[in-house]
C-alpha cells in the first residue's frame, strides 16, 4: 500500500494541497499494492517510491481552465508538485511523524471523510437526470430570474441580523436619501457596510429580487434575510431576459443539486434511523437531520444569487 503523501507548496503550482492530500489518501484506501506492480505506469521515481500517471493527470484534470496547448506545463507543474510532497512524505515516515496523535487523527478524519463523500458520490450517480418538463416547470415558476430577468443598479446598506433596529429603519429609509439613513445607522452605533452595484437577477438575494419587483427608480426598500438586512434603493433597471433554451443549463445544474441534495439527506436520514448512536452525556440531545454534505459541489450547486428562506418589508 502506498503511503499518504504530505504537502509542499512551491510557488510555480496552483493546485491545491488539500486536494492532492485527499487523492494520495484515495490511492492509499485503494490498496494499490495488490496491482500488478509493472502494469501501472509510472510518472516518477523519489527514492524507492513510485508516483503513478494516473494518479498526475486525475490531480491535472482537477485544475481548472487548462487549455490544450497548457497542458503539457501544467502536468510539470503538478509533477514537482507531488515530487516535492513524496519527499515531504518520506522524511515524516522516517522521522515517525505519522505515530504522532496529531497526525493519525488528521489520517483518521481524511479517511473519514473520503469515503463518505465516495459513498455519497454513488447516491447522486445513480439519479436520473433532469427532465424538459421539470425545467420547463422551473422556468415558468422563476419569471424574475428568467422570463422578466433585469440588471439592477442599486445602492445598498447591510447590516448583521442581529440587533438590526428594523421596524425603525423602514420609517427612515420610506423618505430619508441614503446618506440620511447611513447618519442614522451612525447615530444608533449601528455595524453596516455600503455599497453601489450593477448586478443581474441571478446574483441578487431572492427576498431583495421579489422586493425589487415593486419598486421604481428612486424609492427603497428594508429587506430581512438569514443573511442579513439590506437597504436597497434601485437607482435603474434594464431589460435582459433568458429565453428558455438559455436557461435550460442553468436550472438544469440547479435541479440536479436539489435532487442531489435530497437524496443524499433522505439516505442518511434512514441510516440514522437504522443505526445504535450513543453520544457521551454533554452531547445528549444534539443528534439532528441537517442538510446533508452533497458530493460534486461543482456540478450540482445553484445559481449564484439563490439563497431560500427570506422574508421582505418595504
Amino acid at each position: 500500500m502506498s503511503r499518504p503523501r504530505l504537502a509542499s507548496t512551491p510557488h510555480s503550482a496552483r493546485l491545491g494541497v488539500a486536494s492532492l492530500t485527499a487523492v494520495a489518501l484515495a490511492m492509499a484506501l485503494a490498496g494499490c499494492g495488490d496491482v500488478g506492480h509493472a502494469a501501472i505506469p509510472v510518472a516518477a521515481k523519489v527514492n524507492a517510491d513510485e508516483i503513478p500517471l494516473h494518479q498526475l493527470d486525475s490531480l491535472v484534470a482537477q485544475r481548472p481552465g487548462v487549455s490544450a496547448d497548457q497542458l503539457e506545463k501544467a502536468r510539470r507543474e503538478t509533477l514537482e508538485l507531488l515530487v516535492d510532497q513524496e519527499l515531504a512524505a518520506q522524511m515524516a515516515l522516517k522521522k515517525r511523524l505519522d505515530r504522532t496523535p496529531d497526525v493519525i487523527n488528521s489520517l483518521n478524519a481524511a479517511r473519514r471523510e473520503i469515503l463518505a463523500r465516495s459513498y455519497q458520490a454513488s447516491l447522486v450517480a445513480e439519479l436520473p437526470p433532469p427532465t424538459d418538463a421539470q425545467v420547463r416547470q422551473y422556468y415558468a415558476a422563476h419569471p424574475l430570474l428568467f422570463a422578466r430577468r433585469r440588471v439592477y443598479a442599486l445602492r445598498e446598506i447591510a447590516m448583521p441580523v442581529k440587533d438590526a433596529p428594523v421596524v425603525a429603519l423602514e420609517k427612515v429609509a420610506q423618505t430619508a436619501p441614503m446618506e440620511k439613513i447611513e447618519a442614522w445607522l451612525r447615530g444608533q452605533q449601528m455595524i453596516y457596510t455600503s455599497t453601489a452595484s450593477a448586478r443581474p437577477a441571478e446574483q441578487i438575494l431572492p427576498a431583495v429580487l421579489d422586493a425589487l419587483d415593486g419598486l421604481r427608480p428612486g424609492q427603497t426598500a428594508v429587506v430581512e434575510t438569514g443573511q442579513g438586512v439590506f437597504v436597497v434603493r434601485l437607482v435603474a433597471a434594464r431589460a435582459e431576459p433568458l429565453d428558455q433554451i438559455a436557461a435550460a443549463p442553468q436550472i438544469r445544474r440547479l435541479l440536479a443539486g436539489q435532487n442531489a441534495r435530497e437524496v443524499v439527506t433522505r439516505d442518511l436520514r434512514q441510516l440514522k434511523d437504522r443505526a445504535r448512536i450513543e453520544y457521551a452525556n454533554e452531547f445528549v440531545g444534539s443528534g439532528n437531520y441537517g442538510q446533508a454534505t452533497v458530493v460534486a459541489r461543482a456540478e450540482t450547486q445553484a445559481p449564484a444569487g439563490f439563497y431560500p428562506g427570506a422574508r421582505s418589508r418595504r
